[in-house]
């Protein structure tokens, strides 16, 4: 591939990435829902008020976790280390090949991304099984200056505003959730 295809790579790759991120940058107030608990009809109101309770915490950990993703996800393409991308994405995910692929392209053509940010708001937790979080939330990305090592700017990538669905796994053996997959929500 060219110099030229790969640049184009980058710009509609980077565009795409600057959506993800954009919604992290206008956190706003979050909303969190709890997947369905189950309750047998004999059980007291503290009894379900405590499962209630507990579902929240775990959906917002579960935001928590998308958040500190998407921060280290920055992270890998503000620095162009693709190895980041391995402690965030889970090893099927589709968005670590194509991150790892983009981050390389970024430092084969001697870009960078400066003021690369994303932030995420109205976010939506809910539980699909025991290992499993769907997150519905609304990704931002800030401005972006695309620029060679030599800092001459080529181009900014206007700040963007998506929803997205993100789905976030436990690993077998334990550990943080990894994101397994996103899809931009219609």
């Amino acid at each position: 591939m060219g110099v030229a295809a790969r640049w184009a790579a980058v710009i509609v790759l980077s565009a795409v990435a600057a959506v993800l991120a954009v919604d992290l940058l206008s956190h706003g107030d979050e909303r969190i829902a709890g997947g369905p608990t189950a309750t047998r009809p004999t059980e007291s109101s503290a009894s379900k008020a405590a499962v209630s309770a507990e579902a929240v915490t775990n959906s917002r950990t579960a935001i928590r976790r998308l958040e500190e993703i998407f921060n280290i996800h920055d992270r890998a393409f503000r620095e162009r280390d693709e190895t980041l991308l391995r402690s965030v994405f889970a090893p099927d995910c589709p968005c670590l090949a194509a991150g790892t692929d983009r981050i390389r392209a970024l430092r084969e053509d001697e870009l960078r991304w400066v003021g690369y940010r994303s932030r995420i708001s109205g976010a939506i937790a809910t539980r699909t099984d025991a290992r499993t979080w769907t997150v519905s939330a609304i990704v931002s990305a800030a401005p972006t200056r695309v620029e060679t090592d030599s800092r001459e700017l080529l181009r900014i990538i206007p700040p963007g505003r998506l929803r997205w669905i993100f789905v976030l796994t436990q690993p077998p053996g334990g550990g943080p959730l990894l994101l397994l997959d996103a899809e931009a929500a219609a």
